[in-house]
């Protein structure tokens, strides 16, 4: 009709404009108008027929609009426009719904809840016997999703370039329907920032490859494009769901791992030195301390991802957490204590002294001559002799001697305030045979305040081994007493061949609702009075 107007005669074109407002120009409004409510009447029409019906609709109705635009009748052509949207949105309601119930890449539970936390979870939750299997239905999905959503391609484009108010459903609907159409554009154009691209890849892949091992890790890795369009809010499902289950699974098999600990470790060894405060407690056995060993091997990583799993879930217990990372810093140690050898007998450590560290605050140690350590047979001294490094294991009986010269204005005598202190013929010696002699040794004279080993909240490594603190009375020729003191360290050599200190143990295993643990704190050590210094 806007052809032959644009062409009639200036003497004609007044009698055609009256004709727009006549009975006939209604008509054909109305007619047009049936057929767009026919269209929108037509929800339970499949998609395809009902987009066909919407392509010829739109072409009449703008063939009907440009004619009434060219007579100056815009309340026509805005009458027929909104007619032709409202069927617009009928085809895409349709299309969405069936969209909606094709369900793409939505397992058969829904969710990835049923995951056991082994490898294959992908598999087994979308039904694929196969890893090709699996692709093939991933892409059979990607490629409904590209064809039901041509059907809505006409109305959508009617829609965005009408741009007339919309109820906020219907808003909400275009926008999610203009999102998958920029999405399909990037899937066609193979671009992996395409939802349709990246979620059908972390299915067979990164969800399919995750165990109760890796999967926080994993999974935290893992980024859905945020193209608000179905296919990625079933990715986003998928994903979140993924990690609700690895959270449960790690909390559940962290806790469990964590009673067995801490339940083994109560019943055997809290208490028992050296997992106790009291450096004279009695001494835990060692086949029990072995056992235990072996049990960290088992649990401690599932221990230690399930306390921070539920840490991440501000459901964090910090007396437990601290409790795993004391063993964890002292797992090496406690590793090559236990160690056995081919024939069955235990390998001990190397061990690392440092002697007379600190001279400034020494007081009398000039007057010593010899220092010793033995551990059974192996004897280190200072000044050195030069001979092989000394190596101690559980069992073996520890001495430390200091040696006075004959002629020394002072010489050492017993002190009852030390029970494993003997003095005779000008040596002063601290000696221990039990299972834990060098530990006992180390412990009753460390220093207040100086851990043996990085702390477990903050430290990276294992730190420099504590100072020891050696104090003996002496006496000299007159009667007088009076105490000398000096310092040293004993560490151990660790499997990087460097100086390492002999770590903090726990003492006791909180249960995981319970209070905060407590931890090996040395005693202060008593300075008596000072000899004459050096």
């Amino acid at each position: 009709m806007a052809g032959p107007l644009a062409q009639a005669p200036d003497a004609y074109r007044d009698a055609l404009l009256a004709a727009a407002g006549n009975d006939a120009v209604h008509s054909m409004v109305s007619a047009l108008s049936a057929a767009a409510s026919q269209a929108a009447q037509r929800d339970g029409s499949p998609p395809a027929e009902a987009a066909l019906q919407f392509d010829a609709l739109r072409k009449s109705a703008l063939d009907l609009i440009a004619a009434f635009d060219s007579l100056g009748r815009g309340d026509l052509a805005t009458s027929v426009a909104l007619h032709v949207s409202d069927a617009a949105l009928a085809v895409l309601r349709a299309t969405d719904a069936q969209l909606q119930s094709l369900a793409p890449f939505t397992p058969a539970r829904g969710d990835f809840s049923g995951w056991n936390g082994r490898p294959g979870g992908s598999l087994r939750a979308f039904g694929a016997a196969t890893p090709q299997a699996l692709q093939a239905y991933l892409a059979a999905q990607a490629a409904a999703v590209a064809d039901t959503a041509s059907y809505a391609a006409s109305a959508l484009d009617w829609l965005t370039a009408q741009k007339q108010p919309l109820a906020p459903a219907d808003m909400q609907l275009v926008s999610r329907w203009k999102a998958l159409s920029a999405d399909l554009a990037q899937y066609r154009a193979k671009s992996p920032t395409s939802a349709i691209i990246a979620v059908p890849a972390i299915i067979a892949d990164q969800l399919d490859k995750l165990d109760v091992d890796n999967c926080s890790v994993s999974l935290a890795q893992i980024v859905v494009p945020e193209t608000r369009d179905i296919v990625a809010s079933a990715g986003m499902r998928l994903v979140s769901s993924a990690r609700e289950q690895c959270f449960r699974l790690q909390t559940g098999n962290g806790m469990e791992a964590y009673e067995q600990i801490r339940s083994f470790f109560s019943r055997y060894l809290a208490g028992r030195f050296p997992f106790a405060a009291n450096a004279n407690a009695p001494a835990a056995d060692i086949r029990q301390t072995a056992a235990f060993v072996a049990l960290l091997d088992q649990h401690l990583a599932d221990a230690q991802r399930g306390l921070a799993a539920a840490a991440a879930a501000g459901r964090g217990r910090t007396g437990s957490e601290q409790f795993l990372a004391q063993l964890a810093q002292a797992k090496p140690w406690l590793d090559a204590l236990v160690a056995r050898g081919a024939d069955g007998a235990l390998q001990g450590v190397e061990l690392n002294v440092e002697w007379r560290v600190d001279r400034a605050d020494e007081v009398g140690a000039d007057q010593v001559i010899e220092w010793k350590l033995a551990s059974g047979s192996d004897v280190l001294t200072y000044p050195s002799s030069g001979g092989p490094p000394a190596r101690w294991k559980p069992g073996l009986p520890v001495s430390l001697g200091l040696r006075w010269a004959k002629d020394s204005p002072w010489q050492p005598m017993f002190d009852a305030a030390q029970p494993t202190l003997s003095s005779e013929l000008s040596v002063a010696t601290w000696s221990g045979g039990d299972t834990w002699a060098l530990l006992r040794l180390v412990r009753l004279h460390q220093m207040q305040g100086e851990p043996g080993a990085a702390s477990a909240s903050g430290g990276a490594g294992p730190a420099q081994p504590a100072r020891l603190l050696l104090t003996v009375p002496v006496h000299d020729r007159s009667g007088a007493i009076q105490t000398a003191r000096m310092f040293m360290r004993v560490g151990f050599v660790g499997a990087a061949k460097t100086p390492q200190a002999i770590p903090d143990l726990p003492v006791a295993a909180p249960a995981y609702e319970g209070p905060g643990m407590s931890t090996v704190r040395y005693p202060a050590t008593t300075i008596q009075d000072e000899a004459g210094r050096g």
